[in-house]
C-alpha cells in the first residue's frame, strides 16, 4: 500500500514543487510586500521565461508517460477479460456435461426429450458474429488467428466474418487496413462510442 502510495505521479509532482521551493528560499527568494522595495523587472521577467522553459519540456513527457499508462491499463484490462471469458467458457462446457448427464439419467425414468439444437445456415452465421463481436468487445483487441481460435474456424472463415462486421455492420475497427494479404497481422479493435 505504501508503495502505491509512494509512485503516484500526484505525490512526485507534490515532493518536486516542495523542493523547489525550498531551494527559491535557501537561494533567497522571499515572498514580502513592501512598497519601498524597488522591483527588477528583468529578473522576474528571466526567472518567467527559465519556468517557461521547464514546463514546455515537462508536459509533452508527462502527456507521452500518461498515455502509455493508459495504453498498459487497456492491456491489462484486456487480458485480464480474455481470462474471465476462458473461465466461464469452461464453466459453460461443465455446465452442459452436467446437463447432459442429467438428461440421459431423467430419459432412463421417463421420456424426457431435449429440444434439438438444430439451426439454418443463416442463424449459425449470425450466432459466430455475434461470438466475435462479444470475443472482440471483451478483449478490446485481437487478431484473425485468435478470433479463428476462439470460434474454431479456419483463419479465412473468421477473416470472412471479420470483414463483414467491419464493412457491412460498422460493429467493430481495424488498425490500419484489412486486407487478406496482411491478414495474420492485422488488428481488430471494438468499435468506440460517440
Amino acid at each position: 500500500m505504501f508503495k502505491k502510495i509512494i509512485c503516484t505521479p500526484l505525490i512526485w509532482l507534490i515532493l518536486i514543487a516542495i523542493l523547489v521551493f525550498v531551494a527559491f528560499y535557501l537561494f533567497g527568494f522571499r515572498i514580502v510586500y513592501s512598497p519601498d522595495i524597488e522591483y527588477n523587472w528583468e529578473a522576474i521577467a528571466a526567472v518567467g521565461q527559465w519556468a517557461m522553459l521547464l514546463i514546455a519540456i515537462l508536459i509533452p513527457i508527462a502527456a507521452v508517460y500518461f498515455e502509455h499508462r493508459l495504453q498498459e491499463s487497456k492491456s491489462d484490462i484486456g487480458d485480464s477479460n480474455m481470462k474471465l471469458l476462458n473461465e466461464l467458457k469452461e464453466y459453460k462446457i461443465q455446465s452442459e456435461a452436467k446437463f447432459e448427464m442429467l438428461s440421459e439419467a431423467l430419459q432412463m425414468f421417463g421420456d424426457v426429450n431435449r429440444p434439438s439444437k438444430q439451426k439454418s445456415d443463416k442463424e449459425a452465421r449470425e450466432d459466430l458474429k455475434e461470438d466475435v463481436l462479444k470475443f472482440i468487445n471483451i478483449s478490446m483487441r485481437a487478431h484473425t488467428s485468435q478470433v479463428a481460435e476462439h470460434i474454431g474456424v479456419s483463419e479465412i472463415e473468421a477473416w470472412n466474418i471479420l470483414q463483414e462486421l467491419y464493412m457491412h455492420d460498422g460493429l467493430i475497427s481495424s488498425a490500419g487496413t484489412p486486407h487478406k494479404d496482411n491478414m495474420d497481422r492485422n488488428v481488430w479493435l471494438r468499435k468506440r462510442r460517440k
